[in-house]
């Protein structure tokens, strides 16, 4: 699984572009997308401004497509990726979170 937008992804998109406030933008959140899949939410909300994103699938085999849905919806007109990245994270792995080497005041996640 993942490798779709599921319906919690689309419902929580709408949410977002609905519900996100100009007071949001201003406090440039970090956030973390949870099982990104093919990241939709986070990218969304990267393009709503909330500052600097990192979205995460416990899935590798995941990555190479969300790695091009964040290069075709990020990359600005000099080539520059925006202040969004990739990572593989698994829930259940203490070392994965370890590596982690920020922290985030916004968690994005959901149920498929």
């Amino acid at each position: 699984g993942g490798g779709a937008a599921w319906g919690g992804g689309r419902l929580l998109a709408e949410y977002l572009l609905q519900h996100v406030h100009h007071t949001w933008k201003k406090r440039h959140y970090s956030k973390i997308e949870l099982g990104s899949g093919v990241g939709l939410c986070g990218l969304l909300a990267s393009k709503l401004g909330l500052g600097f994103t990192l979205l995460s699938d416990g899935n590798r085999r995941l990555l190479p497509q969300l790695n091009r849905n964040i290069a075709r919806n990020t990359t600005d007109s000099n080539g520059n990726l925006g202040r969004i990245k990739s990572a593989h994270l698994r829930w259940d792995n203490l070392e994965d979170w370890k590596a982690m080497k920020r922290t985030y005041q916004l968690v994005v996640i959901y149920s498929p």
